[in-house]
């Protein structure tokens, strides 16, 4: 080409908007020779991190959904759950009193008997009464043995020839599983012998009286009655 037509080709280039907007079309091959190499990679670059962040959200946000649930669920359980149970504690045997020796054994015997001697003799029963236990006291008040103990005033028993005989055991005497003393005996007393049947319980280290039964009948023949060192524990 001369150089006038390189001269009207660029003044034409010059005049011409259509060769601008040819410039600006899509690449292609120009005179056998292949396209820009960046031309496909550079869109291709720069859609990655487009894709990278439409991938990563949905996962950072199912991510952030699950650590709520979890802690949603933790926090439901929490309350269900509650502290920790403790072991409960093994029920402790219950203790026993000791039995007591034989001579308090027969001032137990004794001094129950005579004090129920003289409420009979005066018909007062409300130091009896007091001497007794609580549980004892509730349920017999004084206007109540009064009643009990009719026949035994009527009868006009004296009770006193007891503190010159030594009593004698049916029985050995007994601490049940309640903790209360069982004596069952009788006096060999004359012209009749006095039967007793005393349960006792232990109030504050003392033994005090929770159930009686008293009355006499006509001494046993010797041969029958039982050795009180072999019927005491």
């Amino acid at each position: 080409m001369h150089d006038e037509g390189l001269l009207h080709l660029q003044s034409s280039r010059k005049r011409s908007p259509a060769l601008r907007t040819a410039q600006a079309s899509p690449p292609q091959l120009v005179e056998g020779r292949p396209a820009a190499r960046g031309s496909f990679w550079q869109p291709t670059l720069r859609a990655i991190p487009i894709i990278a962040a439409l991938v990563t959200t949905p996962l950072l946000a199912y991510f952030a959904l699950s650590v709520q649930h979890a802690q949603a669920q933790r926090a439901q359980k929490a309350p269900e759950e509650g502290p920790p149970k403790q072991a409960e504690p093994k029920p402790q045997p219950v203790q026993l009193p000791t039995m007591p020796s034989d001579d308090r054994l027969v001032v137990m015997i004794r001094s129950t008997l005579m004090a129920l001697n003289q409420a009979n003799a005066t018909g007062n029963y409300t130091v009896f009464h007091e001497m007794a236990a609580p549980a004892f006291q509730e349920s017999n008040s004084p206007a109540r043995l009064t009643e009990i103990f009719t026949d035994l005033r009527r009868r006009n028993l004296d009770l006193s020839p007891i503190l010159l005989s030594q009593p004698k055991l049916v029985r050995k005497p007994q601490i049940d599983a309640n903790g209360l003393l069982e004596i069952a005996g009788f006096f060999p007393t004359a012209p009749e012998q006095v039967n007793f049947d005393l349960i006792f319980q232990l109030v504050q280290g003392r033994w005090r009286l929770y159930g009686i039964a008293a009355n006499t009948s006509p001494v046993r023949p010797a041969a029958t009655v039982p050795n009180a060192a072999e019927a005491a524990p």
